[in-house]
């Protein structure tokens, strides 16, 4: 999996023009000489067809991810965290809301 910061929302994937998932994430981060980094509930676009996880540098900055490379994501059951269904629903790269930052 390919981890590509990204400042835009994209609607598709640059790399192949698929169709891009808007969700959250629960994943694994590998870091140099060190145990891996557990990192949930991560707001991220996902490209199934490339891999390519695409996250805001904000977002990487504020959990602590910035050069490091990610090795596992999975996508949140939805259902099992409605507290993040409308805010999600708003797109998380607007300006006026801060993502979650829960670790």
């Amino acid at each position: 999996m390919r981890l590509v910061i990204h400042m835009d929302p994209p609607s598709t994937c640059p790399q192949c023009s698929n169709e891009i998932l808007t969700s959250f994430f629960d994943t694994i981060w590998f870091r140099p000489n060190k145990k891996e980094k557990y990192v949930f509930n991560l707001p991220a676009y996902f490209c199934a067809k490339c891999s390519e996880l695409y996250v805001e540098p904000g977002i990487l900055e504020a959990r602590g991810l910035t050069g490091l490379k990610c090795t596992f994501a999975i996508e949140l059951d939805i259902i099992s965290y409605p507290e993040y269904y409308d805010w999600l629903e708003k797109n998380f790269h607007n300006d006026t809301d801060d993502p979650p930052l829960n670790n």
